[in-house]
């Protein structure tokens, strides 16, 4: 056999052949639906068959968006139920001082006072003055220790006797005249009172002073009354200042001096009837004034005792005593 020759021209298309039979219908599901990472890429894969498919899908997550706005808020909630009770905290800061009370009920009346001076003794050249009460705050019994003057500078020595002839000594020459005698112990004194009626018979108000128009005993000088409510020292130096006033109910007494009220002087009582006794020891510089007033602060008058039996009794008294005449010292 020879070989097998070229491959002939394409024959025209034959006529169309019959339709085949109908084929099944075929079948999707949908089985698993993965997000995947972001990035990676999607896919989907069949695990069926063509006619019955079977499809796995992996989408990959979208990358993070930027922040919307923030929407707008949402209706308040409901009250939650209340928590339990903290700590006690810290104690608070004190307040303030709330107001003064009503003033009490008027106390009894108390006893009418009295002075007495007991012992008068002289105290060293130096020492300081005292006054020392051993008897009650309403029976006063003072003694006092006022000190002595210093001794006084000693004399001028005499002249010299003649000189005698050579041989034995000559007599002793006269003494020389004594020397100026020392402070007295007691300096000066003044007694100023008042008498019932007459003085004071006018309410003394709060600030005013009491009046002690008669004159007493004196030495004479240098402790001077206005013929009212104000004593008048020439001389500075330490002095004993004693006052008293036999008042009507409630009352407060003060010493003042030069205008200015001394808060350690003041005395009084709430009611009753009798004396209200008050003392002190001041050092005072030259033309020093002394009152004794109804203090400024006072909510009422002082009423002194208008009766007090007897022929010209006396109802207030004010006596001041010069212990020294040593200046005051000067502050620095």
């Amino acid at each position: 056999m020879g070989p097998t020759g070229a491959t002939g021209a394409t024959g025209a298309t034959g006529p169309q052949g019959p339709a085949g039979p109908a084929g099944a219908a075929a079948t999707i599901e949908i089985d698993t639906v993965t997000t995947g990472a972001p990035g990676t890429p999607a896919s989907v894969t069949n695990t069926g068959t063509d006619t019955d498919a079977i499809l796995n899908f992996v989408i990959p997550q979208g990358a993070t968006g930027a922040t919307g706005a923030t929407g707008p808020a949402g209706a308040t909630g409901a009250t939650g139920p209340i928590g339990p009770q903290g700590p006690q905290g810290p104690t608070g800061a004190t307040g303030a001082t709330g107001a003064t009370g009503p003033q009490g009920p008027a106390g009894p009346a108390g006893a009418a006072a009295t002075i007495e001076i007991g012992t008068v003794t002289t105290g060293a050249p130096g020492t300081p003055a005292s006054v020392t009460n051993t008897g009650t705050d309403t029976d006063a019994i003072l003694n006092f220790v006022i000190p002595q003057g210093v001794t006084g500078a000693t004399g001028a020595t005499g002249p010299a006797g003649a000189t005698g002839a050579t041989g034995p000594a000559g007599p002793q020459g006269p003494a020389g005249p004594q020397g100026p005698a020392g402070d007295e112990a007691v300096a000066s004194y003044a007694d100023y009172y008042g008498l019932v009626p007459g003085s004071n018979d006018d309410p003394v108000a709060a600030g005013e002073a009491i009046d002690f128009p008669v004159e007493g005993a004196n030495d004479g000088g240098n402790i001077t009354s206005n013929g009212s409510d104000t004593l008048t020292v020439a001389d500075a130096g330490t002095y004993l200042i004693l006052f008293e006033a036999a008042v009507t109910g409630s009352a407060q007494l003060v010493l003042a001096v030069n205008g200015a009220e001394v808060a350690s002087t003041t005395v009084g009582r709430t009611s009753g009837t009798g004396q209200i006794v008050g003392m002190s020891i001041q050092t005072l510089t030259a033309g020093s004034t002394l009152q004794v007033r109804n203090p400024a602060s006072a909510n009422s008058s002082v009423t002194v005792t208008p009766t007090a039996g007897g022929e010209d009794p006396v109802s207030v008294h004010l006596i001041v005593v010069q212990l020294s005449t040593a200046e005051p010292p000067v502050a620095e």
